[in-house]
């Protein structure tokens, strides 16, 4: 990650969520560690959402480390049962490959990844830890393969029906947007997911 959040929120607070070894990203002023199973991802990391308790009186917004902040995000104010999703905007219509880890989820096969998975895990606001408790106690009643991955968002999936919570939507082309897809350059937020890892880290960010 290339830490920009600080040239737009001067006065946020960058947390790390981690292990107990991994070195501190730089740009972040403090670390939130717990000893967490690096074998089941999607455990380990609503684990750790589900712990961080934020700034008092504050919402938090929960980023994975391979994005960038490129310009400010829309005013974001939540209620304390609300929570803001990331919704799945780009290439929506792309059928889910059920060939992915060796076919371990098969039962999605000839869905779109929008049917499957409707909002991204990489960008969440919340204002307390509410929402990410439900999420750990969803993921612990599902089978056990989700803790491998997927989890979050198939948590995050079957919560959209959990009348505990209101939800608000922020599309993936504002708060996690490709670097190479034509709305990048209005994006809020770049998600440089996969191969396109080395671009953030060689700071190539489409000259914004």
């Amino acid at each position: 990650m290339l830490p920009n959040q600080e040239r737009f929120y001067p006065e946020s607070e960058i947390t790390h969520l981690t292990d107990l070894k991994t070195p501190l990203l730089s740009g972040c002023s403090q670390a939130l560690r717990l000893d967490v199973p690096l074998d089941r991802p999607m455990l380990a990391r609503l684990q750790l959402h589900a712990t961080y308790q934020g700034q008092q009186g504050r919402s938090t917004v929960f980023l994975d480390s391979d994005m960038l902040m490129v310009r400010p995000l829309p005013q974001i104010r939540l209620a304390s049962n609300e929570v803001l999703l990331c919704r799945r905007s780009l290439d929506r219509t792309s059928l889910f490959n059920p060939g992915f880890m060796g076919g371990l989820f098969a039962e999605y096969s000839g869905q779109t990844i929008d049917q499957v998975h409707p909002a991204l895990a990489c960008f969440t606001a919340t204002p307390n830890i509410s929402y990410w408790i439900s999420l750990l106690s969803a993921l612990s009643n599902i089978d056990r393969k989700f803790q491998l991955w997927y989890g979050d968002q198939e948590a995050m999936r079957r919560s959209l029906g959990n009348l505990q919570f209101s939800f608000k939507m922020i599309p993936e082309a504002i708060a996690a947007c490709l670097p190479e897809a034509p709305q990048a350059r209005e994006a809020s937020i770049l998600h440089f997911k996969g191969r396109r890892r080395k671009q953030l880290l060689l700071g190539k960010t489409l000259g914004v």
